[in-house]
């Protein structure tokens, strides 16, 4: 027993001095400023019989591990511009654990070598954060080689093969990764390293170079029980956008203004009361209010809020249609084998319509006034008696002379009813007198016409008189409107270009303007072989009569003429009549158009009519004239 207690303090004494003796000695690389196709060879001065763990770093990896009286590092491994450590530490014991005895750095000589070394390639070489990279040697595609796949000095993945695959799962952004590659060991010599390549993982995120739609709030006022119906507008150049979102921000509309700066088509989805996608809602009784309502609008990448402010106005109270609708009585005469027409002109305007009751009673007219005060011309329903039928027509033949009473009847939609007469007077188709064949005025005797064919001109088979007849003829009477001014265009084989306020829908030309004029085109034609003078033209609208002339016509000639006259102020919106009647001693012709007016508190600006406010323009062709007309309106 005391012979083992000493033994055992032997040993730890020994244990003491030698831990003692070995820290007080120095680990030692040569050479000490070595190049990069230099080996390293580390040993513990003093002690090169004695045995130690050798430990090769660089970057915080170790590289290589050896045990012996001395270790060396093959040139391989190094290259210029790096710092490489070897740690000793004594190996473990059955006495004492292994521990570390010293250590000695030194850095390696020369310029840093670039990223690629050999034949060595890895693909892609600009590669994004989800790509897979491929390491090969160019060259030896059919070759066995030991990759290894490395990152701030630390081996992530090593396998053998002709390439090797790292995963994008190892790789982030920034990143840059290395792969080593060697010569495996075979029976004649040892493994070396053949080559290197390094890659930076990119950041291959893609730009986002869409443009947002641009798109303009609008607002508009509806009565309960009206439908509201919102749609997008998109605009294909920027100016007409601009100009449609500044006028949607003074004026009421449905339509939401859009552009796209890079073509893109748009959508718009609607928040409610709105449908989501047709923007439609039948609002009711009961809707009345203030409604914000959210939209969006995209183009498939971005999308812009519009906001839609639609305030419903409380319906107003129906009032019972309790008073008759009136209808003016007509007179007018026809010859035989002549289409007898009459049409009905509506007018909520009592003036207008006492107007027109006063000038039928004088006056022949086939137009015939209905007046109702509570009722739309849609509410009312026509009747005709015979010999009209029920679209007021009567195509006279031989044998129909005669005095011909038609009834004519308006029914509202309560049942009221009014009634009005039409007394027809179907003159016989008869000869001339005479054919005043040397133009005297005179009907000498052998002008005559031998109407009792006894070939003898009598005394009462000469006249003096009109003898020619009334052959002063309207051959058209038309209120110049955008759609009429199209159809004329169209008819003359004229292209038409629109601009200003002026656009074509429907192979229609319509105007979003507004005007305080209605234009009325006459043209007349003089079949008299004698020259027509004093023609007169009147205009009968609101209950004011205008008038103006026409020009003189000489014999067989034919005239045209456009007259402006002026809508007065202080209407309501609506359909008013409007009169034309040309008369001279040779004619006397009267017809009336249905004119929509919009009210002044609206849109429309006018100046205040007076007697004045008919003008007459310069007498051109007809084609000239509608050319005319079109250009002064941009």
């Amino acid at each position: 027993m005391k012979k083992q207690i000493f033994l055992f303090i032997v040993s730890v004494l020994m244990l003491v001095a030698s831990v003692a003796a070995v820290q007080a000695l120095d680990v030692v690389i040569t050479p000490s400023s070595p190049d990069a196709d230099d080996s390293l060879t580390a040993y513990v001065s003093g002690y090169e019989e004695t045995t130690f763990d050798f430990y090769w770093m660089k970057d915080g990896a170790t590289y290589k591990t050896s045990t012996g009286e001395s270790s060396t590092l093959s040139a391989s491994y190094t290259s210029p511009e790096d710092e490489w450590t070897v740690s000793v530490w004594v190996p473990e014991s059955a006495w004492y654990d292994s521990y570390e005895v010293g250590d000695e750095s030194v850095t390696i000589a020369g310029e840093a070598p670039s990223t690629s070394d050999g034949n060595v390639v890895i693909e892609p070489s600009d590669p994004c954060g989800d790509d897979d990279l491929t390491a090969s040697v160019e060259g030896y595609e059919d070759t066995t080689f030991d990759f290894y796949w490395m990152k701030d000095g630390a081996t992530y993945k090593t396998s053998t093969g002709t390439s090797s695959r790292l995963s994008d799962s190892y790789t982030d952004e920034g990143d840059v990764w290395t792969v080593v590659v060697w010569v495996p060991e075979s029976a004649w010599y040892d493994s070396f390293e053949y080559g290197s390549e390094s890659v930076e993982i990119q950041d291959c995120s893609e730009v986002d170079t869409n443009t947002a739609p641009y798109a303009a709030d609008i607002h508009f006022t509806v009565t309960e029980g009206d439908m509201v119906d919102v749609d997008l507008v998109q605009y294909s150049s920027v100016w007409d956008y601009l100009r449609a979102g500044i006028s949607a921000m003074v004026s009421e509309t449905q339509d939401v203004p859009t552009y796209d700066s890079d073509g893109d088509v748009l959508a718009i989805a609607f928040g409610l009361p709105l449908n989501f996608v047709s923007g439609q809602w039948q609002t009711e009784v009961g809707d009345a209010g203030f409604y914000e309502v959210q939209a969006l609008v995209g183009d498939g990448s971005d999308y812009e809020e519009v906001l839609i402010e639609i305030t419903v106005e409380e319906a107003p109270v129906v009032v019972v249609d309790t008073e008759a609708p009136l209808a003016t009585d007509i007179h007018f005469s026809v010859t035989e084998g002549d289409l007898a027409d009459v049409s009905v002109v509506y007018t909520n305007n009592y003036g207008t319509y006492l107007l027109a009751q006063s000038a039928n009673s004088v006056y022949e007219s086939t137009t015939l006034y209905v007046y109702d005060a509570d009722s739309a011309e849609s509410a009312l329903t026509y009747t005709f008696g015979s010999p009209l039928d029920a679209n007021g027509d009567w195509q006279t033949v031989l044998g129909d002379e005669g005095s011909y009473t038609a009834d004519f009847t308006v029914t509202d939609a309560e049942g009221n009813t009014g009634s009005a007469t039409i007394d027809i007077t179907v003159d016989a188709e008869g000869e001339e007198p005479c054919t005043d064949s040397d133009n005297d005025g005179i009907c000498d005797e052998d002008e005559c016409t031998d109407s009792d064919a006894d070939g003898i001109c009598d005394e009462d088979e000469l006249s003096t008189g009109d003898y020619e007849g009334d052959l002063l003829v309207v051959q058209e009477v038309r209120v110049l409107n955008a759609h009429t001014l199209y159809s004329a265009y169209d008819v003359s084989g004229m292209d038409l270009e629109t601009s200003g306020v002026f656009y074509i829908e429907d192979d229609t030309l319509y105007s979003t303007g507004s005007d305080d004029t209605v234009k009325v085109l006459l043209t007349l034609t003089n079949d008299n072989s004698f020259d027509t003078r004093e023609i007169t033209v009147s205009f009968i609208f609101n209950g004011e009569e205008y008038t103006s002339a026409f020009e003189d016509l000489d014999r067989s000639e034919e005239g045209s003429q456009i007259y402006a006259v002026a809508i007065p102020e202080g209407l309501e919106t609506g359909n008013y009549p409007l009169l034309v009647q040309v008369e001279s001693d040779d004619i006397s012709y009267e017809t009336a158009f249905n004119v929509h007016v919009v009210s002044l508190g609206d849109y429309v600006t006018s100046a205040e009519t007076d007697e004045e406010d008919v003008s007459q323009e310069e007498s051109l062709g007809f084609w000239d004239k509608i050319g005319a007309f079109f250009s002064s309106l941009f």
